[in-house]
């Protein structure tokens, strides 16, 4: 949500994980979207910044392409999204209400911050107006600005993962105006659910449970090491597939709760049923849990494609963007990101 500079036609997206850098352009031809680059590299979730530098590096290096601004997204602990009702001001009154108000809403001390906020469209009580507030560490911000000054690339914004897979969803799923739905984007370090009511969120959550739970559970459970444990959890040997099952079982039992609750607490709340959920990320990859999720939840789940709406450079393997497409939610929402 923190923005600077002008893309023009050509727009990069960049999504520094625990577990992976994503990278993707997208570029209007002839006014219509085309997806020109794509690229992704394992990290080690112990990796330093100068690890992720070089890594993004090679990955220019290979692509033969470097930009001269990326989109950014944040997550995590360090970061919080409140949705808060405000007397109705200017935008201006409320920039410096917020200074004595934030730390209110936000669960850190404000001077550890980088605050930032959108007055919502969505109808609120009479007199007030609706605004979603978000605070990120700065140290978080920092590192992010230095991964890039090191790189010499200019930052265009900096986002919230949650907020950038909505911005992809709307440009696939236009037709849900109406509708309250939830996204979850399962990543590899938590889970991150937004809930909307057409194309305004009323409730992000983060869920601290997700594929390296999963690994961690297969690696316990099978006396295994880690690396060992995230292959058998991608593609389960036959002689161990039962136990694989168990471990990834257990570990869902407490996502589907996790999800649960979140669901109970905001139809309480705003007195809507959530009809739909989208799923993304590179969890749901993993063979039977998306139909797990599917059937514990009691809720139509249904996979999309972030990519679904662009066109395709002929450089690039079509197949192997039908096959990542899932795990670049982020990263495209970042790059469709051309305000």
């Amino acid at each position: 949500m923190i923005k600077s500079g002008d893309k023009g036609g050509e727009v990069a997206g960049l999504d520094i994980g625990t577990y992976s850098i994503k990278f993707a352009v997208l570029k209007n031809i002839l006014g219509v979207k085309t997806l020109t680059a794509l690229s992704e590299k394992k990290i080690s979730p112990e990796s330093d910044l100068n690890e992720k530098t070089n890594t993004i590096k090679k990955m220019f290096e290979e692509l033969n392409f470097r930009p001269r601004e990326v989109n950014l997204s944040i997550s995590g602990p360090g970061v919080v999204v409140r949705f808060v009702n405000f007397p109705k001001m200017s935008r201006q009154e409320l920039e410096n209400a917020l200074v004595y108000e934030a730390e209110k809403y936000i669960p850190f001390n404000i001077s550890e911050v980088v605050t930032d906020f959108v007055i919502s469209e969505g109808v609120s009580e009479k007199g007030q107006m609706r605004v979603i507030l978000a605070a990120a560490k700065k140290n978080s911000i920092e590192n992010l600005i230095k991964v890039c000054g090191d790189l010499s690339l200019t930052i265009g914004i900096i986002d919230a993962d949650p907020f950038a897979v909505f911005n992809a969803f709307w440009e696939v799923k236009p037709s849900l105006e109406e509708k309250t739905y939830a996204l979850i984007n399962f990543g590899h370090s938590r889970s991150e659910l937004l809930v909307s009511t057409g194309k305004e969120p009323l409730f992000i959550r983060q869920i601290q449970f997700a594929g390296k739970n999963i690994a961690e559970a297969i690696g316990r459970d099978l006396s295994i090491a880690p690396d060992e444990a995230e292959k058998y959890k991608l593609d389960p040997v036959s002689e161990e597939s039962e136990r694989i099952l168990r471990s990834t079982c257990s570990v869902l039992d407490d996502l589907v709760k996790e999800i649960q609750l979140s669901f109970s607490y905001f139809e309480n709340r705003q007195g809507k049923n959530i009809g739909e959920v989208y799923c993304s990320g590179g969890m749901i990859e993993q063979e039977g849990v998306f139909e797990y999720l599917n059937k514990k939840l009691k809720v139509q789940m249904k996979k999309w494609n972030p990519m679904e709406a662009l066109a395709i450079a002929e450089h690039l393997s079509r197949e192997y963007v039908s096959s990542a497409a899932s795990r670049f939610a982020v990263c495209t929402g970042l790059a469709l990101r051309q305000e």
